[in-house]
């Protein structure tokens, strides 16, 4: 993996986006995730705690981050966390993993409220790294239609694009 990012990062590229790396490893144990009832918004089993727990992950990212730095590229992570503190440990405790993990976090707010954003924005900005917020991606439910009222769409979609 490391020889394929300096492969791409010699040929002129910024760097990478990096899918779903808070999955990149199975428990040794293959353990099943517990499954919990109802489906997932892609009609799958819910539950992917155990495999989201993997201590590997963060030192691959830190490999990731060296090679990067080698060529000062950066590294976007899509990283799925349920609080701020688990959305820090992926800058690295010494700043040396993604430089921009994204906050997927809002992806999970029902309605709209100016005070939840604020203070979630307020946490994250204190978490000490660059923020990546997502409100949608092609994993849910796009912000325009989870938001609209009917009468405000459009400028309920607006305000989302401006928040982003």
């Amino acid at each position: 993996m490391l020889d394929v990012t300096r492969f791409w990062y010699k040929r002129g590229v910024a760097g990478f986006r990096l899918d779903a790396v808070d999955t990149l490893f199975e428990d040794p144990k293959l353990t099943d995730n517990p499954v919990l009832p109802g489906t997932d918004s892609s009609a799958g089993r819910n539950g992917r705690e155990i495999q989201q727990e993997i201590a590997e992950v963060h030192d691959v990212m830190r490999k990731l981050r060296g090679a990067a730095e080698e060529y000062g590229s950066v590294l976007i992570g899509e990283t799925w966390t349920s609080n701020v503190s688990e959305l820090k440990d992926y800058y690295g405790a010494k700043n040396d993993e993604l430089q921009l993990p994204m906050d997927l976090m809002m992806t999970e707010f029902k309605g709209l409220s100016a005070d939840r954003y604020r203070k979630h924005i307020g946490a994250v900005d204190a978490a000490g790294g660059w923020p990546t917020y997502v409100i949608t991606n092609h994993d849910i439910v796009r912000s325009y239609t989870r938001y609209a009222d009917g009468a405000h769409n459009d400028d309920i979609a607006k305000m989302m694009g401006a928040l982003t």
